[in-house]
């Protein structure tokens, strides 16, 4: 009898376990989710009061810095105020914290441009607007410190004249005695010659309705709605790479979906946030903070729409950590201290820590944020100083330094690059490919 009772009472002993689990997990997103969306700053002042509210940031050499120099004359002008120009090796966090900058230049020839490009802010790099095109938006509030970046990109003489010719006929518009303030931009000119990808043709309704529609047939095979994450994140992209409405429509829609996704789906209600990552979400939560973060301040979006879709990505951020043990005693310490190298299913999270991370302390300054930071500072420091991961198979073995790359170039800590590790990985995966270019399988 005993024996048989035995099993009985180890049973109502897990479930008791797990009830208590997700009572407290329930607890802990109470007091994590956000309850008021963040204020956003839709206004760029750049003369403010009689006084220079902002700094322009040109490329050295011509035409960037031919290009602020007529951009501060238009300017003090119309305000009767000049901006001060400052060189790109100049600007320091004082900076980016105390005032407003217009950036002029690209990936290639501009520090301060570079580190929007690597953030995923800004676009214009050696083949991304063509010839004589042009990037005008506006970043806000980029690091949490409440200032924007006017970007000016273009790649080369034409496009930065094209586009300073947009932006002075926005100064004569707008400015006045003393003042300048610039409302939301984002205008992206572009040409065919010159340009890495094809010119996009704009979504037309069919085209909308029939990615809409695609996006359904997704949540209706079971097993495969992982598409839908990576569809959802890519929309916003091609939104913020185009400035084509249609996508943020597509995005939009998406996003909802998504939500109603985890709103009903009976494996992730019965199973909670801790739940095996049958959908993956480690490995897209980081796209789906990104993706936000670039869209948030485009126009439509109720103040009810911004703070669901606000708690929807938080939450994927916080069940990552929740499916890795990461909130556990002693967990984030372990990380804090670590000095080793790990694989894809950490670094993926690693990753959703990063960008997580930084989003949720820069505007909400949740204090799990800086656990999050802990962890992925830990992780990428630590595997930055090693060409090789855990991983020895054909495909899986680049994962984590891709990660590990993407890390470096967003936060500025170039140590796997400097160090040579970066180099190496390249060479590891060059004497991995046959002669036609392609990768033989091997290990998992």
């Amino acid at each position: 009898m005993k024996s048989r009772t035995l099993p009985v009472a180890v049973l109502l002993l897990i479930a008791a376990t797990t009830l208590a689990d997700r009572a407290a997990d329930d607890a802990a997103w109470e007091k994590i989710c956000i309850k008021q969306e963040r204020p956003l700053l839709m206004e760029t002042a750049l003369v403010s009061n009689g006084s220079a509210a902002a700094a322009i940031v040109p490329a050295e050499g011509e035409p960037w810095s031919g290009a602020a120099a007529k951009l501060q004359a238009a300017i003090a002008a119309k305000t009767g105020v000049t901006l001060p120009i400052v060189t790109p090796t100049k600007i320091t966090d004082a900076d980016w914290a105390g005032r407003h900058l217009i950036v002029i230049g690209n990936l290639l020839n501009n520090v301060v441009f570079a580190r929007l490009y690597h953030n995923y802010f800004a676009c214009a790099d050696a083949a991304y607007t063509g010839h004589g095109g042009y990037e005008l938006r506006s970043v806000h509030d980029p690091w949490g410190a409440g200032h924007n970046v006017i970007a000016l990109g273009a790649q080369d003489a034409a496009g930065v004249e094209a586009g300073l010719a947009r932006l002075v006929a926005l100064v004569n518009e707008c400015a006045k005695d003393g003042e300048l303030k610039l409302d939301r931009l984002m205008e992206l000119k572009f040409t065919k010659k010159g340009r890495r990808a094809p010119l996009e043709e704009r979504l037309t309704a069919k085209g909308i309705a029939d990615r809409k529609e695609a996006i359904a047939n997704i949540y209706a095979r079971p097993g495969t709605e992982r598409g839908a994450a990576h569809q959802t994140i890519k929309f916003a992209m091609l939104y913020h790479r185009t400035g084509d409405p249609g996508w943020l429509e597509l995005y939009r829609d998406a996003m909802r979906r998504h939500i109603n996704y985890y709103a009903t789906n009976e494996y992730i209600l019965q199973e909670g946030p801790r739940r095996y990552d049958r959908d993956f979400r480690d490995s897209w939560a980081y796209g789906m903070v990104i993706a936000w973060d670039l869209v948030e301040e485009a126009p439509g979006w109720s103040d009810e729409e911004r703070l669901q879709f606000t708690n929807h990505v938080l939450r994927m951020v916080w069940e990552s950590n929740l499916y890795q043990g990461w909130d556990r005693p002693g967990s984030v310490e372990h990380w804090r201290k670590f000095d080793s190298i790990t694989h894809n299913h950490h670094t993926w999270p690693g990753l959703a820590n990063l960008f997580g991370g930084w989003y949720f302390s820069r505007h909400y300054k949740l204090p799990v944020a800086k656990d999050w930071l802990d962890i992925a500072f830990g992780m990428f420091r630590s595997c930055s100083r090693s060409w090789k991961p855990w991983e020895d198979s054909a495909g899986y073995q680049w994962i984590p330094q891709r990660h590990v790359l993407t890390y470096a170039l967003a936060s500025g800590d170039r140590t796997f690059i400097e160090q040579g590790h970066a180099a190496q990985t390249g060479k590891a995966l060059l004497q991995a490919l046959d002669s036609f270019g392609r990768q033989p399988a091997s290990g998992d």
